[in-house]
């Protein structure tokens, strides 16, 4: 691409699509690699967990929504929390229950499908392979990455519209936590995530693989199954 723009929150994740464009990639190589390489240095808005969509529009072609979001895994049920509810949320997007079971813990994750999403956005759109694009992440989880102002924010963000700060999901020991100290991070602090670049190195691997968009997900699932977990190997 001669002429090419690549948006994220973070520098690092821009500088990851600018480079798979300057190396010969088309955008939807860009945007996969920006998306990769934004879980891992904004790990509290996005993740290989997570869920999202992409649109894909091709001057002269057609206009394609992948839609990728989190759906409810099949142990769920329309009425699991009904006697736990307490409010609605003041903006009226969510509810408030005891124990914020449907905020905090293994229970309120959906199904993980950022990779299955990515992996087929690159099957369907892309030229290059998975697990390449993978690689500028993996660096960020292991070596580490300077902790911006606005990351550590958010990371400490007090209760909105009756939520649970975000300072609780820390004490969850989810994926996407301080190994060294397991607390919120601070302004111009270095973070390393070893053990979310481990999983991340695995599903570089299953990349490669036939099948990947399949595979993909199950990884997510295994680090998911939890005591209170409602994600399943079935889901």
């Amino acid at each position: 691409m001669t002429l090419a723009m690549v948006c994220a929150a973070q520098p690092e994740a821009v500088e990851a699509g600018a480079e798979v464009l300057a190396a010969g990639g088309n955008a939807v190589d860009a945007a996969v690699a920006t998306a990769l390489t934004q879980s891992a240095v904004d790990p509290q808005m996005c993740g290989i967990a997570g869920f999202g969509s992409m649109h894909v529009y091709r001057p002269g072609a057609e206009h394609v929504c992948l839609d990728f979001y989190g759906r409810a895994p099949l142990a769920a049920r329309s009425d699991m929390w009904l006697s736990q509810l307490v409010a609605e949320t003041e903006d009226g997007f969510g509810f408030i229950l005891k124990n914020r079971e449907n905020e905090l813990g293994y229970g309120a994750i959906a199904m993980p499908t950022t990779l299955r999403g990515l992996s087929t956005a690159l099957d369907k759109f892309g030229t290059r392979k998975f697990g390449d694009l993978l690689a500028p992440a993996i660096q960020y989880d292991d070596k580490g990455f300077m902790v911006r102002p606005h990351v550590s924010a958010y990371w400490n963000q007090v209760p909105t519209e009756g939520r649970a700060p975000h300072a609780e999901f820390n004490q969850q020991r989810v994926l996407a936590v301080d190994d060294q100290t397991g607390i919120a991070v601070s302004p111009a602090s270095v973070w390393l995530k070893p053990r979310v670049a481990a999983v991340a190195e695995i599903v570089q691997t299953l990349g490669e693989l036939p099948l990947a968009h399949v595979l993909l997900p199950v990884v997510c699932v295994v680090f998911l199954l939890r005591p209170g977990a409602v994600v399943t190997m079935r889901s």
